[in-house]
């Protein structure tokens, strides 16, 4: 059983999605960019039977506000004032993509508030081929003005929810079909001009040019909690698809995760096979098992 809430944010009202017992460990779930809170409920839901998981609609996503500001600071912003109003005292906080950016840049700025950090996929953001650091570095930021400059409210006018399950389910051919009917139920909404379109405000990918990828490794230096980066073993075709990479895909990806793990003081790495960037959507039931298996390494 959910409970919803309504809650204040950094400037912007959030819609926030509670499962579990009020008085279990906290542990707050972010979901990625063009997601919302209700497509993490396979998670909660595994992990309700002992936690009290809280699951925000990040702002200018599902029913939260879609205020047209998104820097990172906002989006931290936000989950300070998610674990205020809850009163949440050392949760546990899970992110994929966006959310990993987000719940790591939370537990370096506040070791001391948070138990332990999960991330799914990237580290929130696409692999630095370390091996030409400058040429990637030019490529992300020139992608990002371009991103920039073509940022319109392209959203797809889709005629109803039976046409928005077949475009998610084209792009994400291993996804359930309750999964699929839940991800759509939730994250659709009227079009002004008839049908249907994706809740998603599409002005939010300004937050890639509020941050840098060299802030990512300084960050990662300053997590003291124990650390779990999660991956699909297919995470590249991803990424490959929205940045311009050189050389072979595999060795850029391995490389990027040893040197990220190095970078931490106390993380270990898990791959699930058969699964891409969207690892909650492609393989649900063993990211539930591997983060439930990383829980109960946790001390008491």
């Amino acid at each position: 059983m959910s409970r919803r809430h309504t809650i204040r944010g950094a400037g912007c009202t959030l819609t926030v999605v509670e499962f579990g017992d009020p008085g279990g460990p906290p542990v707050v779930v972010l979901h990625g960019l063009r997601d919302h809170a209700m497509s993490m409920r396979w998670l909660a839901e595994a992990l309700a039977d002992r936690y009290r998981v809280i699951v925000p609609d990040l702002r200018g996503h599902g029913d939260s506000d879609k205020p047209g500001s998104y820097a990172l600071v906002e989006f931290v912003a936000d989950l300070m004032a998610v674990i205020r109003h809850f009163g949440l005292e050392a949760p546990i906080l899970i992110g994929h993509s966006l959310g990993g950016h987000i719940v790591c840049k939370y537990a370096a700025l506040y070791p001391e508030v948070v138990t332990a950090v999960i991330v799914a996929d990237g580290l929130g953001g696409p692999p630095i081929d370390v091996e030409n650091p400058i040429e990637h570095r030019r490529r992300v930021w020139q992608s990002n003005v371009q991103t920039a400059l073509e940022l319109q409210d392209h959203r797809r006018r889709m005629t109803d929810a039976v046409e928005a399950r077949q475009r998610l389910r084209e792009n994400n051919p291993l996804i359930s079909e309750e999964l699929c009917r839940t991800v759509v139920e939730y994250g659709i909404e009227p079009h002004p001009g008839g049908g249907v379109r994706w809740k998603w405000d599409p002005m939010v990918p300004k937050v890639w040019g509020t941050f840098n990828l060299d802030e990512n490794e300084m960050n990662w230096r300053m997590i003291e909690c124990p650390t779990l980066i999660v991956t699909g073993d297919r995470a590249m075709d991803h990424w490959a698809r929205l940045r311009r990479y050189e050389g072979d895909l595999g060795v850029i990806h391995d490389k990027a995760i040893e040197r990220s793990l190095a970078a931490f003081s106390d993380a270990r790495h898990v791959q699930i096979d058969d699964a891409g960037h969207m690892l909650h959507y492609d393989q649900p039931a063993q990211l539930n098992t591997v983060i439930k298996q990383f829980l109960e390494t946790l001390p008491a």
